[in-house]
């Protein structure tokens, strides 16, 4: 089953494959900013100091489309880099064209009503920014990329401090990544830290406020309340995705997986024990990290069709992932048509 569920392509893939991306993120653009109300959100003085400072409430509504478009491409990297290096291009691809539409799709419609003037979406912008920029390093840009990626979870963390459940299982990764690479010797790792306190500058210089944003206490009834959360939201049909992807991951001993997506979905169960009636953008990031294992599901259902075909006839298994791909984004352009219309 791990053989199979890690076998990869000899198939070279064609270059009009990696345009893919452009036209998901093209339709998820049009299905988040078309979305936006008619009337612009009121912005109170208590508002934090970054919607203060915008030049019309209108604005408002327009940073909040910006950093949700951005989550669900960077959920798209984080999806794609979950595949294994000796996977074909076309493989990632479709992993993070399923990335993007899956948790835009299943979350649609918790968007208008989390469009106000609260920072937990742009603080979750760029933590998993940060996120996808430590997963996609490489040897040459590693020492670069984690001090780019420190910033972003420093500037993550001087929005909103539940950004943590993201930032923790990133400075793990990077923890193990200077580990594994002894002859940085964690230089990467002390770039990451040095960009988190550049990052955390407003909050040092007292110019931006800085708090958990927990105000309840620790409760089984959050927890029990998020268990309905998922079962609303993910009907009987979605579940065999789900239990594919983590079957999956744990035979292939994923370790994107099991380093990051996992602790992630943990320490946000922790965290809804103490949320009673979570807001809608509580309930948009206690979805999400569902949204990418559901994603993956996907993916490896694809996966296995185009391993079918790949044994009957070889030459059609680039044939079949270009069909997915299409299929993929007919079904993902149609929804957003309807949703919009």
């Amino acid at each position: 089953m791990s053989n199979r569920l890690t076998s990869s392509s000899s198939s070279k893939t064609p270059g009009w494959i990696q345009l893919f991306p452009l036209l998901f993120a093209g339709i998820t653009a049009c299905l988040v900013f078309l979305q936006l109300p008619a009337d612009p959100p009121m912005v109170s003085e208590e508002a934090h100091p970054l919607y203060m400072q915008l030049p019309s409430p209108v604005w408002v509504g327009y940073l909040q489309a910006a950093s949700l478009l951005l989550i669900f491409l960077f959920s798209g990297w984080i999806s794609g880099a979950m595949i294994p290096s000796n996977h074909s291009g076309g493989n990632r691809v479709l992993a993070r064209c399923l990335g993007i539409a899956v948790p835009a799709m299943f979350l649609t419609f918790r968007i208008q009503d989390g469009l106000g003037p609260q920072t937990l979406f742009p603080a979750w912008a760029l933590s998993l920014g940060s996120l996808a920029t430590l997963l996609h390093a490489r040897e040459g840009l590693w020492r670069m990329m984690a001090g780019l990626s420190g910033l972003l979870a420093g500037l993550a963390l001087t929005l909103h401090a539940l950004s943590l459940t993201v930032l923790i299982p990133a400075l793990i990764w990077a923890v193990a990544a200077a580990i594994s690479q002894p002859k940085t010797r964690g230089l990467p790792l002390g770039l990451f830290l040095v960009g988190t306190a550049a990052g955390l500058t407003p909050v040092i210089l007292s110019v931006s406020p800085f708090s958990l944003g927990i105000t309840g206490s620790i409760t089984l009834d959050g927890l029990a309340q998020t268990g309905r959360l998922y079962l609303e939201v993910f009907t009987w049909w979605s579940l065999p995705f789900f239990l594919l992807a983590f079957v999956a991951a744990i035979f292939q001993r994923q370790g994107v997986f099991l380093g990051v997506l996992l602790p992630i979905l943990m320490l946000e169960l922790v965290l809804s024990t103490t949320l009673i009636d979570p807001l809608p953008e509580e309930q948009f990031f206690l979805l999400l990290p569902i949204c990418w294992l559901l994603g993956y599901g996907m993916f490896r259902l694809a996966k296995g069709i185009e391993h079918g075909v790949r044994s009957v006839n070889r030459s059609k298994a680039t044939a079949t992932s270009g069909f997915l791909l299409w299929g993929f984004l007919v079904i993902y352009g149609v929804w957003t048509l309807y949703v919009l219309v």
